[in-house]
């Protein structure tokens, strides 16, 4: 293969020069159409305790409407989650929050 090159001319290395010029800007375009692909770099701590998060917010919207006597806000806060007012009737008490479930609107 390199006795291959060795035999090329100067004017044969000029064209071969040429080509790859032309043919440069067709490859780059080509480049640059594949998509990369995309690294997606968010924690999974913080996603794993998005159903909870929800509940908790949902918990102190519920308690934030009751307290101001809103009741129609907390009818339909229980119709979207029915399942939460299930939850709640069965324990028949009240939630009692600690420092770690507070809601931020809360602190």
């Amino acid at each position: 293969m390199l006795e291959f090159f060795k035999q090329l001319s100067v004017f044969q290395w000029i064209l071969i020069g040429c080509g790859l010029f032309l043919l440069l800007p067709n490859v780059v375009d080509l480049f640059k159409r594949i998509p990369m692909p995309k690294i997606n770099n968010t924690p999974k701590d913080s996603s794993s305790h998005a159903l909870t998060n929800i509940v908790c917010e949902w918990e102190c919207l519920y308690e934030s409407c009751k307290s101001k006597n809103l009741l129609d806000a907390c009818d339909q806060l229980e119709k979207v989650f029915p399942l939460l007012v299930k939850v709640r009737e069965d324990n028949n008490n009240p939630k009692t929050y600690t420092e770690e479930n507070t809601c931020k609107s809360e602190l």
